[in-house]
């Protein structure tokens, strides 16, 4: 039972593991896009409000250039491994992740002396 449900999980990560990761850097981009914002304005809903507010955009800053990184790792080992069995398609999005790297412009900086 145990190794079915350990080659199940082997077979999901092999099919999905790019996809995947292409998937959670695009909604952590649009996230950041969204709601930070929001961080310059939450100082008047109360100061626990604010503390949330910051740690969630500052986690999201960091996991999106691990995110966008990581999945461009994934299409270069594949495409080294086997580079018949990779599709063009992820050697298109590498450029697109990279672009996330740069970040929504909607953060700036987290204090008037990092400007």
């Amino acid at each position: 039972m145990l190794l079915s449900v350990l080659e199940n999980a082997k077979k999901l990560w092999a099919t999905w593991n790019i996809r995947g990761f292409i998937i959670v850097s695009l909604l952590v981009q649009v996230f950041l896009i969204l709601f930070a914002p929001f961080r310059k304005r939450s100082g008047r809903w109360g100061k626990y409000w604010k503390y949330c507010v910051y740690w969630l955009i500052w986690s999201a800053y960091l996991l999106v250039d691990w995110v966008a990184q990581f999945s461009v790792g994934l299409i270069v080992s594949k495409q080294f491994k086997s580079p018949t069995e990779i599709s063009d398609i992820y050697v298109f999005r590498a450029p697109f992740l990279r672009l996330h790297l740069g970040g929504p412009d909607t953060i700036t900086s987290f204090a008037l002396e990092d400007n």
